[in-house]
């Protein structure tokens, strides 16, 4: 087994417990904890934070600056009849936003840019770069965030279960929200007064976002 397998295998073992765990009622709800998992409840959960990418988890946090980490997750609804909707999270699942997309409705411009350097017009940079802030000191600002993140995703997901469908208009909106409130997050978290009891972190992940162009 190459080295690239055997790093990919505890993801896929991961996995598959879980679905092995939930076989038979599995929701969207089941699938988005799935995609954010860092191996809690194991022995080989995070101690401290799951930022620190010590283990290989679904939910993937980089440990170095230049290290591998996960990107992007989504789930796309497939009901008879019916147009698939899509549902889509800008950088680590754990940081992100689940949102509603139809395949055929015209995206904005903030969801359908990212390029190499930090772009304050892009839905997938403005996430990134509050996940670099967020990581600093992971458990301290995702408490912060995370019942913000929440309350959206599922303000978004009664909406998609009440009209039966997604439209531009609806996308357009929940993009705008998502952008507001993630730069208003990042703010907030970089005018902490509060010293980070990560420092580790704190220095590699502003020398990730001086990589990316982000001011700070």
């Amino acid at each position: 087994m190459s080295l690239k397998h055997r790093f990919a295998h505890p993801r896929y073992a991961r996995l598959n417990k879980l679905l092995r765990k939930n076989q038979g009622d599995i929701i969207l709800e089941t699938m988005r904890a799935i995609q954010r998992d860092h191996f809690e409840g194991e022995i080989i959960g995070p101690r401290w934070s799951p930022a620190d990418g010590l283990h290989v988890s679904i939910c993937m946090h980089a440990m170095l600056e230049t290290a591998s980490k996960t990107a992007a997750a989504a789930q796309v609804e497939l009901t008879p009849d019916k147009e698939p909707i899509w549902f889509n999270a800008f950088a680590c699942p754990c940081v992100s936003v689940f949102a509603p997309y139809a395949v055929s409705a015209q995206l904005p411009a903030a969801v359908s840019t990212a390029g190499a350097q930090f772009d304050a017009n892009s839905a997938w940079w403005q996430f990134e770069r509050l996940q670099y802030a967020i990581e600093r000191d992971y458990p301290r600002y995702i408490a912060k965030w995370k019942p913000v993140a929440a309350a959206l995703e599922e303000e978004m997901l009664s909406e998609v279960r009440q009209r039966g469908t997604v439209d531009a208009e609806m996308i357009a909106r929940n993009t705008e929200k998502l952008l507001q409130a993630v730069d208003h997050a990042y703010h907030e978290i970089l005018a902490s007064t509060e010293g980070s009891a990560q420092p580790q972190h704190e220095s590699m992940n502003e020398a990730a976002m001086r990589r990316a162009g982000i001011t700070f």
